[in-house]
C-alpha cells in the first residue's frame, strides 16, 4: 500500500514539474519591438547631417594686377629758322613763325628751356615790352588761369574768342592808358588735346609814335600760328 501511495505521488510530482515547463514564465521580460530613445535620436542625427551641405569654403580671389597708367607724352618746343614747333611727344603740331611785316618785331629768340621763345618789342618805333610764345601742358583755359597773375591780368578782365584757321583761341586782356598805353594780353591757342601754344604779351604805347599795339598786332601773331 505505502509502494503504491508512492508511485502515485511521483506521478503527481511529474505531472506538477511537467505543468509547470509548458507555460511561459511570466518574469521572463519580453522583447519590445519600438526602438528605442537613443536608437531613434541617433537615426534623426544621421538624417540630418544627411541634408545639410558641406559648408563651401571661401574662394580667394588672386589680387587684380593693375596696369601702371599711361604717361602723357610731353609738350614741347624746338627752334628752327625765325621760328618755333610745338611738340607732342615727337610728333610736330604747331608752328610759329616771326611775324617780319610789322616793325614792333624783328627778333625771335629761342630758349634752352625747351618751353619759350622771346621776341622783345622794338622801342625805336614806339612800343617796349616783349612777347613771350610758350609750349604749354594743358587746356587753353588752364593757361590763363595759371598766367592771369603771372602775365598782370585781372581775375575779371573779360575773355574772347578769336578764329585760328578754324581753332578756337582764347584772349584774355586789359588795356590802362595814362601817358602811354599797356596793353597785358594772353593768348592761348588749343593745338593738341593736352597742348596749348600761348602768347604771354606786355606792350607799352607811346600816343606820339605812330606804331601802335592793337588788336591788328594780334592778328598777325594769330596768321603766323601753322598746325
Amino acid at each position: 500500500m505505502k509502494r503504491i501511495m508512492s508511485i502515485a505521488l511521483v506521478l503527481a510530482l511529474a505531472f506538477v514539474l511537467a505543468a509547470c515547463q509548458g507555460e511561459p514564465s511570466s518574469s521572463t521580460p519580453e522583447i519590445s519591438s519600438t526602438p528605442s530613445a537613443n536608437s531613434a535620436t541617433s537615426t534623426e542625427e544621421s538624417s540630418v547631417a544627411q541634408d545639410e551641405e558641406p559648408a563651401e569654403e571661401p574662394i580667394e580671389e588672386e589680387p587684380v594686377e593693375e596696369l601702371p597708367e599711361e604717361e602723357a607724352a610731353p609738350v614741347t618746343m624746338t627752334n628752327g629758322e625765325n621760328s618755333v614747333s610745338i611738340l607732342v611727344g615727337d610728333e610736330a603740331v604747331a608752328e610759329f613763325t616771326l611775324p617780319t611785316e610789322t616793325p614792333i618785331y624783328d627778333e625771335l629768340k629761342y630758349m634752352d628751356d625747351g618751353q619759350t621763345a622771346i621776341m622783345t618789342h622794338n622801342i625805336m618805333e614806339g612800343v617796349s615790352g616783349r612777347t613771350i610764345v610758350e609750349a604749354f601742358e594743358g587746356t587753353a583755359e588752364e593757361y590763363l588761369d595759371f598766367y592771369k597773375s603771372i602775365a598782370g591780368v585781372s581775375e575779371d578782365a573779360p575773355t574772347t574768342t578769336w578764329d585760328v584757321n578754324g581753332i578756337e583761341a582764347l584772349i584774355c586782356q586789359q588795356e590802362t592808358a595814362d601817358d602811354t598805353i599797356t596793353r597785358d594780353c594772353l593768348i592761348a591757342v588749343p593745338v593738341a588735346e593736352n597742348a596749348v601754344l600761348g602768347f604771354r604779351i606786355n606792350a607799352v604805347s607811346n600816343p606820339k609814335y605812330e606804331v601802335q599795339f592793337d588788336d591788328s598786332v594780334i592778328d598777325i601773331l594769330l596768321n603766323h600760328c601753322v598746325f
